[in-house]
C-alpha cells in the first residue's frame, strides 16, 4: 500500500490506417483509492493534436480533483497562542517592562488646582 490518494494509469495503441501518421486510441484512468471509485477518459486522436487533448485530460481529471486541507488541531493553535505568548513576556522581562504595573501619575502625589 503506497498511501496514495489517487492513482493514474493508460493504456494506448496506434491504430492509424496510414503508416505516415499516428493515431492514438485508449483510456487514460483516475482511481481514487479513498472512495474505491475510478473515473475514465476515452481518447481517439491523431498524434499532432495530443497537445489540445492533454489539456482537456488535465482540466477534467486533474484540475477537477477536490482539494481538502486538513484543519488545524485545538492542540496546534494552543502551542502557536502559548508560543506568542511566551515571547511576549520574555521580551517584556528583557526591555524591564513590568507586566502588573499601573500607569503613571497614580502614586497619588498632589491634586491640580484651578486658579
Amino acid at each position: 500500500k503506497t498511501g496514495a490518494k489517487y492513482v493514474f494509469a493508460g493504456k494506448f495503441k496506434n491504430v492509424s490506417p496510414d503508416d505516415s501518421r499516428i493515431m492514438i486510441q485508449g483510456d487514460f484512468y483516475r482511481y481514487n483509492a479513498q472512495l474505491k471509485t475510478s473515473f475514465r477518459y476515452e481518447i481517439l486522436k491523431y498524434y499532432e493534436r495530443m497537445d489540445d487533448e492533454a489539456k482537456v485530460i488535465k482540466k477534467q481529471m486533474i484540475d477537477s480533483m477536490p482539494y481538502a486541507p486538513k484543519p488545524a488541531s485545538f492542540r496546534q493553535i494552543a502551542f502557536v497562542f502559548g508560543g506568542i505568548l511566551l515571547i511576549g513576556l520574555v521580551f517584556m522581562t528583557l526591555t524591564g517592562t513590568n507586566v502588573w504595573m499601573d500607569g503613571e501619575g497614580n502614586e497619588g502625589g498632589e491634586t491640580p488646582t484651578e486658579n
